[in-house]
């Protein structure tokens, strides 16, 4: 009943976890999400999610778009687009479905379905399937990669 409430809301407000707040368990949102704090547990956010460079995630963190300055444990996905910023740190696994530029640290596989982007900061440990791949001077990538055409250009 509360989640078909807080989606019934024309005009949704921003929730922000501040730094120093620490919660055990799940965290569910369906408006824009600011975390500074530490979850222990899964956050899901219907929307675009920002984890600020004191943020820690240890669950999985699903969203319609990311931008990731802490530190995230757990698997990442991202519906549309994720930035990982140079202060930003995935450890696990990465499914994105449009686009996802890395300034900062990855330790884990990254699935892309449109353009990855790595940054003359970026570095990433494990292995890369995505449409396109832009790799700067600079950028450290440990791993292979593999690039498929979209659908529509295959014969």
């Amino acid at each position: 009943l509360a989640i078909r409430r807080s989606k019934s809301v024309s005009n949704p407000q921003r929730m922000t976890v501040p730094e120093g707040v620490i919660i055990e368990g799940a965290l569910t949102s369906s408006s824009e999400t600011d975390i500074a704090g530490r979850i222990d547990g899964n956050v899901t956010v219907d929307g675009r999610l920002a984890l600020s460079p004191s943020a820690l995630i240890t669950g999985t963190v699903r969203a319609t778009n990311c931008l990731i300055q802490g530190f995230a444990e757990g698997k990442v996905e991202c519906d549309q687009d994720l930035e990982l910023g140079k202060s930003g740190k995935i450890t696990s696994d990465v499914m994105v479905g449009n686009q996802i530029v890395v300034s900062g640290i990855i330790e884990g596989n990254i699935r892309c379905g449109g353009r990855l982007q790595l940054t003359e900061s970026a570095d990433v440990t494990g292995n890369i399937r995505a449409r396109s791949v832009v790799i700067a001077s600079g950028a450290v990538f440990n791993g292979t990669c593999a690039m498929s055409a979209p659908k529509s250009a295959k014969k």
